[in-house]
């Protein structure tokens, strides 16, 4: 087993810990103005994630359809 991390390990861990800190700030936030702001970095951290995963096309996806639903 290899203890190196590269740059494309780094960029997954970085992406998903966004994931997941903006999916918990958006379940404890009340006020829908700061959801509809957490909701925006949780569509782009699912957007970063998507493409460093080797999955641009779905990554462009996310940001088309977070970007057009109304909020």
């Amino acid at each position: 087993m290899n203890a190196d991390m590269t740059l494309d390990d780094v960029l997954v861990a970085a992406s998903l810990l966004l994931v997941t800190a903006a999916a918990t700030a958006a379940v404890l936030n009340r006020d829908p103005a700061r959801q509809a702001v957490v909701l925006s970095l949780l569509g782009l951290g699912l957007a970063t994630a998507f493409t460093v995963l080797q999955a641009p096309d779905v990554g462009l996806s996310q940001l088309g359809v977070g970007s057009a639903s109304p909020r």
